[in-house]
Order: structure tokens, then C-alpha cells, then sequence
């Protein structure tokens, strides 16, 4: 068994200390990185209406926002910024897997059945519905539940409740990642045949892959912890802390990829030239030939 912490946890309390860095640092990348994508999306309101893709992007923004500031406090047990964080990393965690699989089922729309802008867009007062509700109903359970704590590196759902976990968190968790690995593959398929798309549209694609790399440590860690509750693994843990915290960081880096016209708008802007047009067809206007 692992040394225990002064607070009664499984870990040391350098271990602890470790672990609270390891998320701050990547929540305070996340942050950075999700102010970055919102205010881009803010700033060039035609992107967000000619490309579906920058729409569903900056709604898992927002999500991942919400999540990536509530990684950056340390509150104690038993106290209201305690239940508030354990809320928080309930409803922006779910709202962001329903707003990537939203993006998995537009994009696979747009590459297997050529959907257009605008049939895209009549889908998303539902993806709306679907995301926010489901994120606020599950958050609602958790709050009426009274069952959040201190577990070491932020405050959560308490592990006696594992079953509550795999209801509400952990099930929804695997079903979104099956989803998008599933569309991942039907994806790339449906671009390979005609060699459709252009390398951009294909790079778009990889916001897939970043949640699932984001979701999988810490769900590989809550299997471990069910398993043998009694002999938590550190580095799995910490590889829980670093990248749960860390898909806003991981979406930038994609979302910087994806669009050259955002490079050139940037520095068209440092440079008070005229912003280039949109020119490349992202999931957006035109269906893929």
C-alpha cells in the first residue's frame, strides 16, 4: 500500500504536491489555449458561420473552459469551493464529450454523405439540446447526491460511490470514446477511396484522437482504482492529473493546424493589412466534391 498523505490519502503528500502541479500546469494551458480558440472565434464571426467545424470547436471551448479553470483551485474538503469545483468538472466534462461527439457526427456527415453548411447547421439545436441538457442533468445528480470530496487532487464524486462514477461519468465517458474512435475510422475510410479532402480537411479529423488521448489515462487510472482499491498506482495517477486537464491545450494546437486563413488573419492584423477570405472548404459551405 502507499505511503498515505497527512490527509488520510493514498498518496505522500509530495505526491499530492506533484499532482495539484501536474493539473494546474496543464489546466493553465488549457485555459490559454480555450480563451485563445473563443476569442478567435469571437473576433471573425464569418469563420464561425462558413465553417460548421469552428462552430462545434467553439462550443467545446466553452466546455473545456469551464473544466480547465475548475482544475486550477485547491479548495478543502467539506467547503462550498469543494462542491463547487466537484460540479464544475462534472457538467464542463460531459458537456465536452457531447460536443465532440456533435463534431464527429457533423464531420462524418459532411465526408461519407456530403452534408452542406446548412444542413449541418440544422442539426445543431439539437447537438444544443442534447449537450447542455445531459451535462446539467447528470451535474443536478451529483449535487442532490451530496456525495463530493476532497480525493487528493481536486474534489469529485467520493469513491465509495463507484457506481454513481460508472453511471453518470465513467459510462457516458466510454460510450462517447467508442463513438469517435468508431467515426475516426469511418472518416479517414470515406477520405481515403477518391483520395477526398485536402491535407487541411484531413488534419481537422485529429480533434478526435486529442479527446480520446485527453479521457483515456483517467479512465485507465478509475479501472485500476476499481480493480485494487487498496494499491493506487502513482504514475498512472499522474498521467490522470496531466492530460484530464489538458484536451483545451491539445485543441489549439489542432485548431492552429486546421485553418491557414488563421495564420494569415493574425498576420494581416499585426500588420493592419486587409484580412485574407475564406478560401478552404472546412467542413463549411461546399460539400466535398
Amino acid at each position: 500500500m502507499a505511503v498515505q498523505g497527512s490527509d488520510g490519502s493514498p498518496y505522500s503528500d509530495e505526491q499530492l504536491s506533484q499532482l495539484r502541479l501536474a493539473s494546474s500546469i496543464s489546466a493553465g494551458l488549457s485555459v490559454v489555449g480555450c480563451l485563445f480558440i473563443i476569442v478567435t472565434n469571437l473576433r471573425w464571426s464569418d469563420l464561425r458561420s462558413h465553417f460548421s467545424a469552428m462552430r462545434m470547436v467553439f462550443l467545446l471551448s466553452i466546455a473545456d473552459l469551464i473544466t480547465s479553470i475548475a482544475y486550477l483551485f485547491d479548495p478543502v474538503a467539506g467547503t462550498p469551493l469543494c462542491v463547487a469545483q466537484g460540479l464544475a468538472l462534472q457538467f464542463g466534462h460531459m458537456a465536452a464529450w457531447g460536443w465532440s461527439c456533435c463534431f464527429a457526427f457533423s464531420l462524418y456527415r459532411h465526408v461519407l454523405y456530403r452534408s452542406s453548411n446548412e444542413e449541418l447547421q440544422a442539426y445543431e439545436p439539437i447537438y444544443h439540446a442534447l449537450c447542455w441538457s445531459a451535462a446539467a442533468s447528470t451535474t443536478v445528480v451529483v449535487f442532490a447526491s451530496d456525495v463530493i470530496t476532497d480525493l487528493g487532487p481536486w474534489c469529485w464524486i467520493n469513491q465509495r460511490y463507484n457506481y454513481l462514477r460508472f453511471i453518470i461519468f465513467y459510462g457516458p465517458l466510454i460510450a462517447a470514446m467508442l463513438f469517435s474512435c468508431v467515426a475516426f475510422v469511418l472518416i479517414r475510410k470515406g477520405f481515403a477511396p477518391a483520395k477526398l479532402g485536402s491535407a487541411v480537411q484531413r488534419r481537422i479529423t485529429y480533434y478526435l484522437p486529442v479527446f480520446v488521448l485527453s479521457m483515456v489515462w483517467g479512465l485507465a487510472n478509475r479501472v485500476q482504482n476499481w480493480a485494487a482499491p487498496n494499491h493506487p498506482v502513482y504514475p498512472l495517477m499522474l498521467l490522470h492529473a496531466i492530460f484530464n486537464p489538458l484536451q483545451g491545450f491539445l485543441n489549439v494546437l489542432v485548431f492552429g493546424a486546421t485553418l491557414p486563413v488563421l495564420r494569415e488573419r493574425y498576420t494581416s492584423m499585426l500588420s493592419r493589412a486587409p484580412a485574407p477570405s475564406v478560401s478552404e472548404p472546412l467542413l463549411a459551405g461546399p460539400a466535398l466534391p
